[in-house]
């Protein structure tokens, strides 16, 4: 595994889907601080961004997301 405990994306286009999906599973344990600022969070992205933060062995605790284009119903999915 990776020991990275912060990455940076923002304004990189990335997927965000596939990142929370790496996280999820554990390909990034050690991370700590996420900023995927300046990138589109669509619906499946905010869900995968919701279950990755709720997994008990994520280290994830500080996210940076300003101006991602979330919706009022992406956000209550990631906030809830």
């Amino acid at each position: 595994s990776f020991n990275l405990p912060k990455l940076v994306l923002m304004d990189t286009n990335c997927d965000v889907f596939g990142l929370m999906s790496a996280v999820r599973i554990g390909i990034l344990k050690t991370l700590m601080e996420l900023d995927i600022s300046g990138n589109r969070i669509d619906k499946p992205a905010a869900q995968a961004l919701a279950v990755a933060l709720k997994e008990p062995e994520s280290k994830l605790s500080r996210l940076h997301c300003a101006n991602c284009k979330l919706s009022g119903e992406s956000l209550d999915t990631v906030l809830s």
